[in-house]
């Protein structure tokens, strides 16, 4: 069984925050979706894009190798993650270029395919791994270790645990336990449809109509 999951918002924090130390804040753009963009001071767009787990899930329109992907159109991808998976604690980032990301999930997918793998062809979940798989989609935070944000930040310092942690979520000593909201419930289930079909999180929307 798996360990329960940080909240995508609290690792979004945890990048914010970094990129603050950094010098280099940044400022969130109003996209009309749950995709995470902003704007660094000088103009450039970033995406931030969340995981428990050492993995860059990209979803491509479509199988054929020039899909677009759904970590185009900014000219910075955040990566964020723990830095052990699916624990609270430290968390790292990864500053990559936009094109690197897509050129690197392009060719590892291109790979892939060249082993010949048992697939229906309906292929449009690319991944990249950041530990060592083996795999040309494997080594990320070897490859990407110049990307790598040199400022650290925690999930459980003060400037990070905000109100998206539910007590249900983490165990947190000392912590003033708190009710769980409609939007903490709503935040655990896009979470659990992500884990389960492999869809990124910004992608997974959820509208509910409450009263009559």
């Amino acid at each position: 069984m798996k360990a329960p999951k940080i909240p995508s918002s609290t690792l979004r924090d945890c990048a914010l925050e970094q990129m603050k130390k950094n010098g280099t804040p940044l400022k969130a753009v109003h996209s009309g979706s749950r995709a995470m963009l902003y704007e660094m001071p000088d103009g450039r767009s970033v995406r931030i894009r969340t995981s428990n787990d050492p993995i860059l899930v990209v979803a491509a329109e479509s199988s054929e190798m020039d899909a677009r992907l759904n970590i185009e159109g900014t000219d910075l991808l955040l990566i964020t993650m723990p830095e052990k998976p699916r624990t609270p604690g430290p968390v790292k980032s990864f500053l990559v270029p936009a094109d690197i990301a897509v050129n690197a999930v392009r060719d590892s997918h291109k790979k892939w395919l060249s082993t010949n793998p048992n697939t229906k062809g309906d292929n449009r979940t690319w991944n990249l791994w950041f530990d060592n798989t083996g795999r040309p989609s494997g080594g990320y935070a070897e490859k990407w270790s110049t990307y790598l944000l040199s400022e650290s930040a925690d999930s459980l310092s003060e400037e990070t645990l905000t109100d998206t942690l539910a007590p249900s979520t983490l165990s947190i000593p000392g912590a003033t336990p708190r009710k769980e909201t409609v939007a903490d419930v709503i935040e655990g289930a896009r979470q659990k449809i992500s884990n389960l079909t492999g869809m990124p999180l910004d992608s997974i929307q959820i509208d509910i109509k409450l009263g009559a």
